[in-house]
């Protein structure tokens, strides 16, 4: 009995153990990343704190950015790599959407408002963003390695 509890712990400890304490290896050169940034304005005015959505239509991924106080954003694959993927995306914006490490933290409280300080209810942010521009995006574009810069001029009734 004693050989077979030893045996188990030794074999959880061969399985577990690598992976304790170490980040998970992404191989980023196998997806082809390219820049991607610009600005986002509704109305004629700088949009800030929107999510900004690349999203390939063909097998799903998404690349996201967060809009500054001027508007601007930066595509990034995930939190410790910037870029997007070549090819033709489906663009979605929105003030509402919330993407934890992005603009909340991974418990899903926090985000830019907190971190300032600021106080609020937890309650969803307004959305700002017409359906036309998110959920009903018919916004695209061609992500290419030649151009680095997509600004978005949406208009809200």
């Amino acid at each position: 009995m004693r050989k077979s509890l030893l045996a188990a712990i030794l074999t959880a400890a061969a399985l577990l153990g690598p992976g304790c304490n170490l980040q998970p290896s992404v191989d980023y050169s196998k997806l082809d990343l390219v820049a991607g940034s610009g600005t986002v304005t509704l109305n004629g005015q700088p949009l800030p704190d929107a999510v900004v959505m690349f999203e390939d239509a063909e097998n799903g991924t998404v690349c996201v950015g967060l809009t500054d106080a001027a508007g601007r954003y930066e595509l990034r694959v995930d939190s410790r790599k910037k870029g997007v993927t070549a090819g033709r995306k489906i663009v979605r914006i929105s003030t509402a959407t919330r993407i934890p490490g992005l603009n909340v933290g991974f418990d899903g409280e926090g985000g830019d408002a907190e971190e300032r300080g600021e106080q609020g209810s937890h309650a969803p942010p307004q959305e700002l963003v017409p359906a036309r521009y998110n959920k009903d995006s018919q916004l695209t574009v061609e992500v290419t390695a030649s151009q680095k810069s997509y600004d978005f001029d949406l208009t809200s009734p």
